[in-house]
């Protein structure tokens, strides 16, 4: 099998992990901001309710069962490559989506200098999982 081959299978086996992940990440984000953040003040005021609002929040707890699903096909997919193939191509890949993510389901403001910085870490990350 060629490198490009062998780079192009990883990818592909990558975005699954890289769709659990995510949709962990963004349950978590979603359901952080509907308890109200992180907060000390709340915390010290009643610090069990507010480690239970945070602990026992539907969209947390989804994102942890998503983020174990990822965890898991990662450990697939680390068994199927080297670790200094499969961690670049996996984050290049998944650099890649942070500006779509952000913008279209989060609805962040995505600059272009950040673009930009996304595109220059991506190809980075795919020139050192190719060497």
């Amino acid at each position: 099998m060629k490198v490009g081959e062998s780079m192009w299978r990883i990818i592909l086996q990558a975005i699954p992990v890289l769709v659990f992940s995510y949709a962990a990440q963004i349950l978590m984000k979603r359901g952080i901001n509907t308890v109200g953040g992180l907060s000390l003040a709340a915390f010290q005021a009643e610090p069990l309710r507010y480690v239970l609002s945070v602990l026992l929040n539907p969209q947390i707890l989804a994102g942890f069962a998503l983020a174990a699903v990822g965890a898991v096909l990662y450990l697939f997919l680390l068994s199927k490559g080297d670790f200094t193939v499969v961690l670049p191509v996996l984050s290049a890949v998944g650099f890649l989506a942070l500006p779509f993510i952000g913008k279209f389901i989060l609805h962040e403001s995505i600059t272009p200098a950040r673009v930009a910085g996304t595109l220059v870490i991506s190809v980075g990350m795919l020139i050192v999982a190719k060497s």
